[in-house]
């Protein structure tokens, strides 16, 4: 009977303990649970704080102004002259930009998108004494330019060296002379699809600008327009281009290739010298490789002639020294002096021409000693005559 006794009493202990702990755990799995949803809540509420402050932070940078006043709209909301990013909403004239060109300090980021240009007011350019009369020339007035409806006006951000970043407004229209040269520091800027004209050095020397994309209603690429911007890398040219200006891409030693479009009829002078582009595919509604239009590139390996090609201009190619084969298209005739000087590498050319045509002086100086002429077999002939400046020519004459 006492055996039995304990053994009752030892069950019913057993018992107790094993509801008790599994309460004890139920306990700690619901604490658990409890503390995962609190968790989860946490970040979601930082998140939704961060929101918030990143949206205040957005909206203290928001001011809303009409034409010429937005000196006064600033100096409400700010104290002091340090500004590192503005968002502009509304109406601005020549005043205002001449406020944010010689009274903001520090000035990064400027946002635009919503800004309207509008017609009035004027604002001034510190120039040097070739650029007072370069300008003075085309009949602007340096000391007072004026702005126009819808168009960043001659030099209207020159030389502002804290930009970075620069959203244009939506329905802007055209981007005149020196418009952003010099804005040394500028690395991104935002071009609205409504620009139909840019131009000539209106990007030159912005020597941070990395990449662009351009407007896919642009006609032209103007003179100098990215002219010794050293670190672009990147830019696309919309299938609406259909001329290529003046040293238009001269000394962007960064930029590697370039994709160009069937629509391009003209590429003028020296529009690719002194680039990093290694190589290009010519487009087939091109005629003429104007003047040194690829001087001194010396990373160019690959360029590909479309037949549609009928001259070389003078030192097209001089200083290629990565060249190491050309084809000439049956469409040539002439070739201009020192289109070929100094391709040290070039060891091949493919002639299809029947006939011996026209070279300039000093055409082929300085190309590899082992450098081979191919032409028709029909043809060999013809080219070991060495007529005109082919004389001064040592080619082997071989058949294509």
């Amino acid at each position: 009977m006492q055996l039995k006794g304990f053994t009752l009493i030892l069950l019913s202990t057993m018992l107790t303990m094993s509801c008790h702990k599994a309460n004890t755990d139920n306990h700690i799995k619901e604490k658990e649970k409890q503390e995962t949803e609190t968790n989860k809540e946490v970040p979601n509420k930082d998140k939704e704080k961060n929101r918030d402050n990143d949206s205040a932070a957005e909206n203290e940078n928001i001011v809303n102004t009409t034409a010429g006043n937005l000196k006064q709209a600033i100096s409400s909301k700010y104290t002091g002259r340090n500004i590192n990013k503005l968002i502009i909403k509304g109406d601005i004239n020549g005043d205002d930009i001449n406020y944010l060109r010689t009274e903001i300090q520090g000035l990064q980021t400027l946002n635009l998108s919503k800004a309207r240009i509008v017609k009035g007011g004027s604002y001034s350019l510190q120039l040097k004494n070739a650029g007072q009369k370069e300008l003075q020339e085309k009949g602007i007035n340096f000391e007072a330019i004026a702005t126009k409806n819808n168009s960043i006006s001659t030099g209207m951000f020159f030389n502002m060296s804290s930009l970075i970043e620069l959203s244009l407004p939506d329905n802007t229209e055209s981007i005149e002379y020196i418009a952003f040269s010099q804005c040394e520091n500028l690395q991104r800027i935002n071009i609205p699809n409504s620009v139909i004209n840019i131009e000539a050095e209106a990007f030159s020397r912005c020597n941070n600008l990395t990449e662009v994309k351009l407007p896919n209603s642009l006609k032209s690429i103007s003179n100098s327009l990215f002219r010794d911007c050293s670190k672009l890398n990147n830019i696309v040219i919309p299938k609406s281009v259909t001329s290529i200006g003046e040293s238009a891409f001269a000394h962007c030693s960064s930029l590697k290739s370039i994709e160009l479009s069937d629509g391009i009829t003209r590429i003028e002078e020296g529009a690719f010298a002194y680039t990093g582009i290694s190589s290009m595919t010519l487009p087939n509604s091109l005629t003429v490789i104007s003047a040194g239009l690829f001087t001194d590139c010396k990373n160019l390996e690959n360029i590909v002639l479309p037949n549609s090609i009928k001259s070389i201009e003078n030192s097209a190619f001089e200083e290629c020294s990565s060249i190491n084969e050309i084809r000439l298209p049956e469409t040539i005739s002439n070739i201009g002096a020192r289109a070929f000087r100094n391709c040290t590498k070039l060891t091949s050319i493919h002639c299809y021409p029947i006939n011996p045509f026209p070279i300039g002086i000093l055409c082929f100086e300085g190309i590899s000693e082992n450098c081979k002429l191919y032409v028709n077999k029909d043809s060999i002939e013809k080219y070991n005559k060495k007529e005109g400046n082919w004389a001064e020519t040592n080619f082997t004459i071989l058949s294509l």
